[in-house]
């Protein structure tokens, strides 16, 4: 009733099962930037990302072969990561690394905004639901090689895909596609059902009043795996569980000044390939 008085009307309406009742708004257009010192707010958190609306289709998983590795500096509270990011209504799992305070290189698998599981946000093994089923691949391990322009690429392989029997979401890494850990069906709503919409790029996060770290490789994609960040070759995988190139895929950067992405299309003998980036800087830029 008082979003309505508002005017601003919920995008969707979850029912917990405490008898809880959780409107979800827009990002940008929830009350707190009604006020007039709030008008022009930068959000700290910026976003390089290519992304694939599933329109009438649905998806069962996505991933990319390669994510490249860098180690974009970060300091204090602020953390520089490459993701995928599978999602559908209040639910979305990410993968892929982060560098944060300690300025290593992190598999990260990332389940946000679930009030089924009693959070809405949490990393790794303090997620409460994720089952991991392999000791010998831990979740934070540090990477200690990284990609150098024109010279050795190094990059982690990851796909989130969903078990069509039981409704699992399983998190599949290195390149033979190993089986770490899964996140049973019932601990989600949205993503109980087949995800909507797929993600591939970077994000960033710093306080207020403090400039934003660099992502990627830290500069501006040119159009190149030789120099820049990436994912490639990316896929879906659709309701059949057939792995397609997706399509309708979008270029989307908050500040384009900081940070940029290309969907450079079919790379011949490779795949789609994803490139993003960016120097960072004051958020006033």
């Amino acid at each position: 009733m008082q979003l309505k008085l508002l005017n601003k009307p919920a995008v969707k309406t979850i029912h917990t099962e405490y008898g809880d009742i959780i409107d979800c708004v827009d990002f940008y257009k929830q009350p707190a930037f009604d006020h007039p010192l709030l008008k022009n707010h930068t959000f700290h958190y910026g976003y390089a990302v290519a992304r694939t609306r599933s329109g009438s289709n649905k998806f069962l998983g996505a991933g990319a072969q390669e994510i490249s590795l860098h180690n974009p500096h970060a300091s204090g509270s602020q953390y520089s990561a490459a993701k995928i990011k599978i999602q559908n209504g209040p639910d979305s799992i990410e993968v892929g690394w982060r560098v944060s305070l300690s300025n290593f290189l992190y598999l990260t698998n990332n389940n946000l905004c679930n009030p089924r599981a009693g959070q809405s946000h949490c990393f790794n093994t303090r997620c409460p639901g994720f089952i991991i089923v392999r000791s010998d691949i831990p979740l934070d391990w540090a990477f200690h090689r990284i990609s150098q322009p024109f010279g050795d690429i190094f990059f982690i392989t990851a796909y989130i895909v969903k078990d069509k029997v039981n409704g699992n979401r399983w998190l599949l890494f290195e390149e033979e596609h190993i089986a770490v850990g899964f996140w049973p069906k019932r601990i989600f709503t949205g993503l109980g059902d087949l995800a909507n919409s797929v993600e591939w790029g970077g994000e960033v996060f710093s306080p207020p009043g403090t400039p934003k770290p660099p992502m990627g490789a830290g500069h501006f994609a040119i159009g190149s795996r030789r120099v820049d960040s990436f994912f490639g070759p990316i896929a879906v995988l659709n309701e059949y569980g057939q792995t397609v190139d997706p399509d309708n895929v979008e270029e989307f950067a908050d500040n384009k000044k900081l940070y940029n992405v290309r969907n450079k299309g079919i790379e011949k003998d490779f795949g789609r390939v994803i490139l993003y980036g960016g120097r960072g800087g004051s958020t006033g830029v």
